[in-house]
């Protein structure tokens, strides 16, 4: 298991989010919230998604 999990929180901006994924090569993202529980995910697919329908 990863010791260290590279995470958002439901704060952050898209640009953050995309920035910690492509930076670590990771295709998923978790968001956690304050209390470090889960609260969603965000996929390479999501930001894709967001970033060319907001044209």
């Amino acid at each position: 298991m990863t010791e260290k999990v590279i995470s958002t929180s439901p704060n952050n901006e898209v640009d953050d989010a995309a920035t910690l994924i492509v930076r670590n090569k990771i295709k998923r993202l978790p968001v956690l919230n304050n209390e470090d529980k889960i609260v969603g995910i965000v996929l390479r697919k999501d930001i894709m998604n967001y970033l060319f329908l907001h044209e």
